[in-house]
């Protein structure tokens, strides 16, 4: 199941919007400022301590979320 929501409104300066998709396991973060961000939720994962977005492991996991967001809320 998809959760996703989108930071503030998309009508607000690039410095403050932000959006998010999450799922069971994974929450990817997109910032117009700022690198994107990749966390594994599952337990055998830190919580929300590591930013996995640069590893070639998960990246495919994140090109997918990042479809989906993108399609939900194009910038």
């Amino acid at each position: 199941m998809l959760r996703h929501t989108q930071v503030l409104r998309p009508s607000m300066s690039p410095t403050h919007r932000a959006k998010m998709v999450r799922t069971h396991e994974w929450k990817y973060v997109q910032d117009e400022t700022e690198p994107p961000e990749l966390y594994g939720l599952a337990d055998a994962r830190p919580r929300e301590r590591a930013n996995l977005a640069g590893l070639s492991e998960p990246a495919e996991i994140r090109r997918a979320l990042e479809r989906q967001l993108s399609a939900w809320w194009p910038w």
